[in-house]
């Protein structure tokens, strides 16, 4: 079965255009698929230089920023 977490985060009404009935967000994480997701980041950088994890740590810092107001998350760069 797999496990997900809810985060509730209240919603900024100038910010955004989907509202729930109390005024919140609720994003669900399967926490199985980020357990995965973190296993195979570990396995692909095991033997990565510290400078490129840095780099790689900017170009996704970048990613987060550029989407961090958008409730929609469609139009994130997928992993093919």
């Amino acid at each position: 079965m797999t496990e997900l977490l809810h985060i509730s985060k209240p919603v900024d009404k100038y910010n955004s255009n989907i509202f729930s009935d109390l005024g919140m967000r609720t994003v669900e994480i399967d926490v199985d698929e980020l357990k995965r997701l973190l296993s195979r980041a570990v396995e692909i950088t095991d033997y990565c230089q510290v400078e490129t994890l840095v780099e790689l740590y900017f170009q996704l810092n970048k990613c987060v920023v550029r989407h961090n107001k958008s409730w929609t998350r469609m139009t994130l760069p997928q992993v093919r």
